[in-house]
């Protein structure tokens, strides 16, 4: 198997692995271990994030975003041809206390614009590229940014040869 799409899962270190890792690199009397940890969790959270928004579940959230778009294209739709005993007049104050409105002006434009904005809300994720996951460098990046702060944190010049500090501990993290 190449190095390039080599699997990394039975591979990866623990969250507690990672820390001591990175503390060795940065250097024991010099590296704060809760700034590290800090990071690492911060990483881990981000990338979880990721992951969970290019998952299988995108493909339901888009197809759910389809079917509500085209329910509010028809509510738009029908509103704008309302007959004008059910549309809500200009400037009407309009109160109901078991909905949690109490006397708010409201009118039918706003009603529109809103109903507007959230179909286009709709369509950006109907339209979004989200789907089958595609392999990116998403970890990678961000493990050279914590990589790079951590030793700007800790007053450490990052030498970028193979075996530096900063591709050492950018490949830890």
């Amino acid at each position: 198997m190449s190095g390039r799409r080599r699997s990394t899962s039975e591979r990866r270190l623990t969250p507690e692995q990672i820390v001591d890792a990175a503390v060795k690199i940065i250097g024991k009397g010099i590296a704060r271990r809760a700034d590290v940890q800090a990071i690492v969790e911060k990483m881990s959270k981000m990338c979880e994030l990721s992951k969970r928004t290019r998952s299988s579940v995108s493909k339901n959230q888009k197809q759910f975003a389809r079917r509500y778009s085209l329910a509010l294209r028809k509510v738009i739709a029908m509103t704008r041809h309302a007959p004008a005993d059910l549309r809500l007049q200009s400037g009407l104050p309009v109160s109901a206390p078991q909905l949690g409105i109490d006397r708010e002006w409201f009118d039918h434009e706003y009603f529109l614009r809103h109903l507007k904005l959230l179909n286009l809300i709709c369509e950006s994720w109907e339209k979004s590229m989200l789907g089958k996951p595609k392999p990116d460098a998403y970890e990678k990046r961000l493990a050279a940014e914590a990589a790079r702060h951590l030793l700007k944190v800790h007053n450490i010049d990052p030498t970028t040869s193979k075996k530096g500090t900063f591709c050492t501990l950018a490949a830890v993290l």
